[in-house]
């Protein structure tokens, strides 16, 4: 009997046999997936290099990676002033402007560094995410709504961009947030009264953009804030007596826009203020005396209005007083000797220019041993002498008087401290 076939087939069930026990006993291990598009879209502009150093890191999750990928990318990352240890290092807790806590990214600043372009709709994925500074750089583009879903943050910084559209009603959801700095942007439309619910705020910063409407009362609600600032706009309105509620107010600035109407004698309440600007508006009606009462007042600015009356006496109770700018109204009446009351003991300012003041200057004057600028220009009711006591004036380094009837005493030694004034503008009359 030829053995040959048979020995064949039995060959070919063994190896039959075998290789059902090896897919039997063979885990089959899946590929893992692709890259999504958008992974590999972040990743395109980074440097072979930089894309190694990306692959290596696990200190925070893939999505916050993503966020700064984008962020890179979008800003112009490589041509940033600081961007020291970015895809250098596979720890972004030693990248510049990075705070990392618990595997999340806690913080990002990044301001005075050059950032242009636009925010990535990827900042949506720093959940954590507590403090974000972007100040100072060149961002275009709109606010994104992604920053919305960031309900841990505290601080939003966006200051001196070039941001466009609206300040977003959704910044109702950042209940977290203290403070919001959008300032010297172009953002136009109207405050969103949204805003009110914001009530842990303690900054609210919209200054120098194109806003226009009135102040929504809803701030009212904001009884933690210490600085509203939104100078510089084209508001319109009165000042709203809802402000009344913030007692805790520190800075109030409505400089620079359209506001009509009187300044409310409930600001006296407001004794936590130190810094009041509403100059350059179209307010009307006579200065209160209840700024008598904000005894932590620095500065005053009300200039560029359309003040009437006299000039309160009550304004020499401020003992803190640092800038008192009256100047561009219409008031009238004698510059108050109370004033010499203000000695405070950092340099003084006091502006009066373009006014309807009469009368002669206060001998009491030359007591503000550390006023360095005094403007009474513009004041053509104005008469007499300068006073002898103003060469006690030592730190004095200007003096505008022109266009009043003032003179100047021929006493040699006024005319020796006359000298040491930097910026002497008088009338070039010599008393008789």
């Amino acid at each position: 009997m030829n053995r040959k076939p048979f020995r064949l087939v039995m060959c070919i069930l063994f190896l039959i046999v075998m290789l059902a026990a090896c897919a039997k006993t063979t885990e089959i291990v899946p590929l893992p997936p692709p890259p999504t598009d958008t992974q590999v879209q972040a990743m395109s502009t980074l440097t072979q290099e930089q894309s190694r150093a990306a692959s290596s890191i696990n200190e925070i999750s893939h999505a916050e990676l993503e966020a700064l990928v984008a962020l890179y990318n979008s800003t112009g990352g490589n041509n940033w002033t600081d961007h020291t240890n970015w895809w250098v290092t596979n720890t972004p807790s030693n990248w510049y402007g990075l705070t990392v806590s618990d595997g999340h990214i806690i913080s990002i600043k990044l301001s005075e560094n050059q950032l242009t372009g636009t925010i990535p709709l990827e900042i949506g994925n720093l959940i954590a995410l507590e403090s974000l500074d972007f100040n100072s750089n060149e961002i275009s583009g709109e606010i994104p709504e992604e920053i919305a879903s960031l309900t841990a943050l505290e601080y939003l910084g966006l200051c001196c961009n070039k941001l466009t559209g609206g300040v977003p009603t959704w910044l109702e959801n950042l209940i977290a947030l203290r403070e919001l700095i959008l300032s010297s942007n172009q953002l136009g439309g109207s405050i969103p009264p949204e805003l009110g619910k914001l009530t842990a705020l303690e900054t609210l910063a919209l200054g120098r953009n194109r806003l226009t409407g009135t102040i929504p009362p809803e701030l009212g609600n904001l009884i933690a804030l210490e600085i509203l600032s939104v100078g510089h706009n084209q508001l319109t309105g009165n000042i709203p007596s809802v402000l009344s509620n913030l007692t805790s107010l520190e800075i109030l600035e409505l400089e620079t826009n359209e506001f009509i109407g009187g300044i409310p004698s409930w600001i006296g309440n407001l004794t936590a203020l130190r810094g009041l600007m509403l100059d350059s508006n179209q307010l009307t009606g006579n200065i209160p005396i209840e700024l008598g009462n904000l005894t932590a007042l620095t500065e005053i600015h009300l200039g560029d209005n359309q003040f009437t009356g006299n000039i309160p006496s009550e304004l020499g109770n401020l003992p803190a007083l640092e800038w008192l700018n009256l100047g561009g109204n219409q008031l009238s009446g004698s510059i108050p000797p109370e004033l010499s009351n203000l000695k405070t003991t950092i340099r003084f300012g006091l502006i009066l220019n373009s006014n309807q003041l009469s009368g002669e200057i206060p001998q009491e004057l030359g007591n503000l041993t550390n006023m360095y600028v005094l403007r009474i220009e513009g004041n053509p009711l104005l008469s007499g002498s300068i006073p002898l006591s103003f060469t006690n004036l030592t730190q004095l380094d200007q003096l505008y008087f022109f266009s009043t009837n003032l003179c100047e005493p021929p006493d040699p030694a006024f005319q020796a401290w006359k000298a040491t004034v930097l910026d002497y503008q008088g009338t070039e009359f010599i008393c008789p």
